[in-house]
């Protein structure tokens, strides 16, 4: 590759990633529905055929944009986990870490999801989602002091996992109430739902 097709590359890629960040921001502001291409591509400073030379329709953008979280995500808890010396503290780090990142409308994600997005979309992000958040709460697992049948039975691990995840997500829409959240009721928070998994549901 020439250097000249290197740097239109380069700057291909440099528009799309600014082309998501904006759109981020816009989107979790707004919504999928209040937001159009047009906005977008007024926001970002170009026209909006040359936003389509990027992303071919709102949807294409909304994908990147959630899997562009997901992966920030996932690189993440993988650097968190690999910092820890036992699995309470690498639960303790990740729960502390996903409640801090929050989504803010974590609900009208998942509702603009069904609304807007096809079944092999859907799935997409369900992918995403997978690896960031459950795949390494199931690794964690594979450590942990558990029933031996369970351990080595990848579905148990998993619904394991689901339910960990689960409690920590109960926890979004009444911290999103408050008007204000100290970072140490997050830890304690925290704290608290690694204390009744740990010495409660795995045991």
């Amino acid at each position: 590759m020439t250097k000249k097709n290197k740097d239109e590359v380069k700057t291909k890629l440099d528009t799309s990633n600014f082309i998501i960040q904006t759109a981020h921001r816009l989107f979790m502001e707004n919504g999928f529905a209040g937001i159009s291409t047009r906005m977008i591509a007024k926001e970002c400073g170009i026209t909006q055929p040359a936003l389509y030379h990027h992303f071919p329709n709102k949807v294409s953008i909304y994908l990147a944009v959630l899997q562009s979280d997901l992966s920030k995500t996932e690189e993440a808890i993988h650097r968190i986990i690999s910092s820890q010396n036992s699995i309470r503290e690498s639960l303790l780090e990740v729960t502390t870490y996903i409640l801090l990142n929050r989504p803010k409308n974590l609900g009208q994600i998942n509702n603009d999801m069904r609304q807007n997005m096809n079944k092999e979309q859907q799935l997409f992000i369900r992918h995403h989602w997978t690896s960031a958040y459950l795949t390494p709460i199931e690794g964690l697992l594979q450590g942990a002091t558990i029933n031996e049948s369970i351990k080595h039975d990848p579905k148990h691990l998993a619904k394991l996992a689901h339910v960990y995840l689960g409690m920590v997500h109960q926890q979004l829409p009444e911290m999103d109430r408050l008007a204000t959240v100290e970072e140490s009721d997050i830890r304690a928070r925290a704290e608290f739902l690694v204390s009744i998994f740990m010495d409660g549901v795995i045991k």
